[in-house]
């Protein structure tokens, strides 16, 4: 099935009431017309098929364990040298299958180089 076909068993209008698209920038979510892209529709389906209480208890379970592991991150030029929780996005980013198969390419392409590389360095001289 082409995934462009998919549609969600129900509106994900619920999880989009308050978002909000910068037009100054791209929206991997939503496009121009206000519809999210094609590529998200099933994952959409999918969150609003939860519920917004089960969304929030999924959500304060992330937030507890990154909380409880103590999982963080140091911004070198903050002055305060704070360490600050990890932020977790609730919707995963969705790449589609044609933009997946140019990232691949790449990233396969530069995996090969950067082995190569170790080889000729610290293979034998």
């Amino acid at each position: 099935m082409n995934e462009t076909s998919i549609e969600p068993k129900s509106s994900p209008a619920a999880l989009l009431e308050s978002y909000q698209r910068r037009e100054s920038s791209f929206d991997e979510l939503i496009a121009e017309g206000g519809k999210p892209r094609p590529h998200y529709a099933k994952i959409l389906g999918h969150l609003d098929e939860l519920g917004a209480a089960e969304w929030h208890r999924r959500a304060d379970a992330c937030e507890r364990l990154v909380h409880e592991q103590g999982i963080t991150y140091h911004v070198y030029s903050d002055p305060r040298g704070v360490e600050r929780p990890w932020q977790l996005d609730p919707v995963p980013m969705v790449i589609a299958a044609d933009e997946w198969s140019r990232l691949e390419k790449g990233l396969i392409q530069r995996a090969t180089l950067l082995n190569q590389i170790l080889a000729d360095s610290y293979g034998e001289q």
